[in-house]
Order: C-alpha cells, then structure tokens, then sequence
C-alpha cells in the first residue's frame, strides 16, 4: 500500500495576501494554494517545512492525517483568548501541548500513540470540515473535545490513576457536531465519555450547580462591572462593523476576569472514575448483547415476513422468472437465479421443500439449451 500523508491548513480570520501565496507556492509547486487555505497530498516525499511554523507565520488552523494512523490539529488563537488556568490542567506531553508565540498561541492535538488507528486515502478532506468548528468552540470557552481527547488516551495507558481531569460546566450537556467527531477520530471509548458526564451531574458540590452549570452568570457579573466606557466603546465599534475585533477583546477580557475569581477549577481523579468505569462497562457489554439480540430477531421477523410474501405471490414469481430467462442475458439470468434462491428459503419456510424441487425442475426441463442460466442454477438443484 502507498504512502499517503494530507495536509491542510485554513487562513480564516484574515486571507492570505498575493505575496503569502507566493511564499507557500515557494514550499510547495503542487499544493492547491488560495487566499483561504493550503492543501497538498504527498504520496512520497514530505511537506518542505514545519507544520507548526506555517501556522505561526500563515494560518488559523491545521490539520494533518496518514494512512499509518499519524494525525494532528494544529488551533492558532490570540494569546488570551484560552483560559489559563483550564488550559494548563490539559497539557500532556505528546497528547496535547501548546507553543506560545508572541501575540499568539497554538494548541497543538496529536492522536495517543496507539495501532489502532489507520486512515484511507480521500479521508483527510472529510474530517477535516466535521473537526474545523473545534476552533470556534475553544474561542467560546467549550473545552469538552479536550476532555474527550483525554478520555481517549487512558485505554492507551498515557495516566496513572492519580490523574486528575477537571469538570467541566457543562459537561453533561449534549456533545456538539464536532465533539462527536472528535469522538469518533480520536476513538474514544463511549463509556469513559459516559461515566465522566454522570460524575459531573452528580458529584459537584452542591453550591456549584448554579453557577457553573450557567456561564451566563459569570458573564453577567463580567459585564456588570465594565466601565460604562468602556462599554460605549464597544457598541460604537459593533456599529463600525468591527464585530470580530469586539468579540476578541472581551474574551480576553472576560479571561482576566475569571482568573480574578476565588472559585478554582474542580477536578476528578482517575482513581474515582475507574471503578464507576468497570461498572459501567459491563452494564453496556449487556445492553449491547441484548440491543444486537433484539436487532437480530426484528431482522429475521422482517425477513419471515418478506420471505411470506413471497410464497404467497409464488405463481406470479415463477412466472417472473420465465419472463427472465426469456430474455436471454446474463443480467437477467442472474435475476431469475435471485428470485429462485428466494423462492426456495419460502418453500422451505413452509415446509414445503418437495413443492419447490418439482417447480425447479419443471423450469430447467423448459431451458435445456441455455447453459449460463443452468450452470447458476446448478447450486440449486442440489441444495439440501
């Protein structure tokens, strides 16, 4: 199998200049090149420079895949936009990291180093549009595709059980669009996400629901105490049409603010999760068993049914199949093969066997000089 490596990194809060394409034509005489993004495919041969410093000097956000199960996102944002003192609880070697530049900062998310993982040709294209909202959703302060990126690195014994995620204020809300992406390209394990989610609808302290599961609150209050201003200053520039600029100074803002505040991030340690883990895993092994039982007997009723139906109509099938083997093509031998298969599971569903035999031979006996039909037939005939 040939080697296959995707790059793709998207200029989204400004595009690229005619002077930045020329510089990227420059690192590579075949990518696809425009003032919005970068993307090249190598089957042989590597990407002429450093993922990380194209994102510093050209783009937003990257993303890179290979068929050999190597994979990761590159997220570009201004310094300040991310919260601290969260961030800081998610960095771990390999999985999750960021390079801190001088305006900006880059969070770079990497697939723990596993087997498992494998990748096809054509499938770079199709992540990449279900994961590129991660980037909107870390700006907006949602950091649950970091807690799944996390929940997917335990299987692969990246932890000990000292451990410790932080909960999350709305992590037992709903997995977005991307989340559940991220779910399914990082591979994590469904009931890790589950038991996670319980702990934190169950276990937070008591005073916390209130304000942690409502950001809303903590806006407010941030709000409330700008400068009246400040705050005209603001509403002028949204009516300038600076809508972007507004929304990046007060997240930066709201950032500081909540640093400033005495309530710290609550955490849960590995330890507590795991014996909730094996719980749960063996409640969802049962429900799984009994889920694909049950989908098994509805498949075989729906089949009985059909198969019913068709040995009810079965003179107007056999005359179906004459009409098909009249025809003389190897199309419609094989449809006539199709119906006489399905006509034998409906006699044999009505024990009546002996019936069909008699009927099968009764239409060789009328097709003695169409050898390709007979030799599909020939199965049949002696079918037990």
């Amino acid at each position: 199998m040939s080697e296959y490596q995707y790059y793709h990194f998207k200029a989204i809060d400004q595009a690229l200049t005619e002077r930045q394409q020329q510089q990227l034509r420059d690192i590579s005489t075949r990518a696809e090149i425009t003032s919005q993004y970068f993307e090249n495919e190598y089957h042989w041969g590597d990407l002429n420079a450093e993922p990380v410093e194209m994102m510093a000097t050209f783009f937003d956000f990257g993303f890179y895949l290979t068929n050999w199960g190597n994979a990761e996102l590159y997220i570009k944002l201004d310094k300040g936009i991310l919260a601290s003192n969260l961030i800081s609880v998610f960095l771990v070697n390999e999985l999750i990291d960021i390079v801190e530049l001088e305006q900006h900062s880059i969070l770079v998310l990497s697939l723990p180093a596993t087997e498992e993982y494998y990748f096809y040709e054509g499938d770079g294209n199709y992540w990449l549009h279900r994961i590129l909202p991660l980037r909107d959703e870390l700006i907006n302060g949602d950091y649950r595709a970091l807690i799944l990126i996390l929940l997917s690195a335990i299987e692969c014994g990246y932890f000990n059980l000292d451990f410790a995620l932080p909960i999350l204020a709305n992590a037992n809300q709903p997995l977005s669009p991307c989340q559940q992406a991220i779910m399914e390209f990082f591979q994590v394990d469904l009931v890790w996400s589950k038991v996670y989610q319980n702990y934190a609808d169950q276990h937070l302290p008591k005073h916390l629901p209130k304000q942690v599961a409502k950001p809303e609150v903590s806006q407010l209050a941030f709000i409330e105490q700008l400068a009246e201003a400040d705050r005209n200053a603001m509403l002028i520039s949204l009516i300038n049409d600076n809508a972007n600029t507004v929304k990046k100074t007060l997240i930066k803002q709201f950032r500081t603010f909540e640093l400033e505040q005495p309530e710290k991030t609550q955490t849960i340690s590995l330890a507590k999760l795991q014996c909730d883990y094996e719980k749960q895993h063996q409640i969802y092994v049962t429900e799984q068993a009994l889920a694909e039982e049950k989908l098994a007997k509805e498949r075989q009723q729906q089949r009985e049914i059909h198969l019913q139906q068709i040995y009810d109509s079965r003179a107007a099938c056999w005359s179906d199949v004459n009409k098909l083997a009249d025809k003389g093509s190897g199309h419609s031998y094989n449809e006539a093969t199709q119906l006489i298969k399905e006509l034998s599971f409906a006699y044999e569903l009505n024990q009546q066997e002996p019936q069909f035999q008699l009927q099968l031979t009764r239409f060789i006996s009328k097709n003695p000089r169409k050898p390709a039909l007979l030799k599909r037939l020939q199965e049949y005939k002696t079918r037990d």
